[in-house]
């Protein structure tokens, strides 16, 4: 405990650390809410939404939602709904089928999409009851961009494990390789308290500067983008406190073996610049592995939840989409903990050796 105070005194009074914690996390995320802001502009450009009926006795007509939407009903002679699925821009496009049921397809990655299929119940039921006969209109999703993500899910994963590792590395890289170069490590481990609990206790606060900035990156996505952007895409990937939970969850896991790996290399290193050049080749591949989640197509083989850094973008993907697999999940945390144990051993073991207590 007196390590951990010691260390989070040091964070309070280092301006710059401090800093990375909290202006970190929210300039990445009000990055990320400008891209989706400006994605909605984009499509807020366009002023219709046509919805083609396969039905019956029906003529075109359009109705206004507001000043800068006007809603299309185009009947078509075409049968199978797929057809016009496959033809028409689902972004701007919705088909209604209406047969001994009534279906609305859209695309749940529109975000126009769902809502005018709420208002097509309403409208439908005053002016073509003759037609609905009483029945209720399903909400299909046809998913034709499933394999296009919502950029924003694609992108707060890769941008959170950026956070992580800049923050826990930063400062697990620091804490010992400070000491070294001020030439005090040797006489902290001369103290009563035994060396691994002052290794750990180092490690662990570096966790929870992660955990502490991962909790802003995420909050701070979730506000700026319902009070300050407004993006509705909001809807689509609505965080809510089990989803916040679950993602601090597996931010704890991957912060500890960041933490666990940045302390190594600061054990080993005898100054902080080449602690620095230790845990550089480690922040490279954890950039890579996380790009390659944004290149996610469609669903994932439960074998690459045990990838590190790549699974834990993946799942976080998961979570915010409400796909998460219990299977995906449990293979992510036996992935983490095996080689968050691999290196406690490490860590055990490099606190042995002579040259790296000098």
């Amino acid at each position: 405990m007196i390590i951990l105070k010691h260390e989070f005194l040091k964070i309070i009074k280092n301006k710059k650390l401090l800093a990375s914690i909290i202006l970190l996390p929210i300039v990445l995320t009000l990055l990320i809410s400008f891209m989706g802001s400006a994605s909605t502009e984009k499509e807020k450009k366009n002023k219709t939404f046509d919805v083609y009926v396969v039905a019956n006795k029906l003529e075109k007509s359009s109705f206004e939602v507001n000043d800068s939407l006007t809603v299309n009903i185009i009947p078509t002679d075409e049968t199978d709904y797929q057809k016009i699925v496959d033809t028409v821009d689902m972004k701007n496009s919705g088909v209604l089928v209406i047969n001994d049921s009534i279906e609305y397809y859209y695309d749940t990655t529109s975000r126009r999409g769902e809502k005018i299929g709420e208002l097509l119940k309403s409208s439908f039921e005053s002016e073509y009851y003759y037609l609905i006969n009483n029945k209720t209109i399903n909400m299909v999703d046809v998913k034709q961009n499933e394999e296009k993500q919502n950029a924003a899910v694609l992108m707060l994963p890769y941008m959170l494990v950026l956070n992580l590792v800049a923050v826990v590395s930063s400062f697990a890289t620091n804490m010992i390789a400070e000491e070294k170069e001020n030439k005090t490590f040797s006489k902290i481990l001369l103290t009563p308290i035994k060396s691994y609990r002052i290794i750990f206790s180092k490690s662990i606060c570096a966790m929870v500067c992660g955990i502490i900035s991962a909790t802003i990156y995420i909050s701070s996505y979730y506000f700026e983008n319902k009070f300050l952007f407004k993006n509705d895409s909001m809807e689509m990937i609505s965080i809510d406190l089990n989803k916040l939970v679950l993602i601090i969850l597996i931010s704890l896991f991957i912060s500890i073996l960041i933490a666990n790996i940045g302390v190594i290399c600061s054990l080993l290193a005898k100054n902080i610049k080449e602690a620095k050049s230790y845990i550089s080749p480690l922040i490279i591949i954890c950039s890579i592995l996380g790009m390659m989640s944004y290149f996610r197509v469609g669903t994932v083989n439960t074998n690459l939840y045990a990838l590190p850094i790549y699974n834990f973008c993946i799942l976080l993907q998961d979570i915010l989409l409400n796909n998460m697999q219990i299977n995906n999940f449990i293979m992510y945390l036996l992935s983490i903990c095996f080689l968050i144990v691999l290196s406690i051993f490490i860590l055990l073991y490099s606190m042995q050796k002579e040259e790296v207590r000098n």
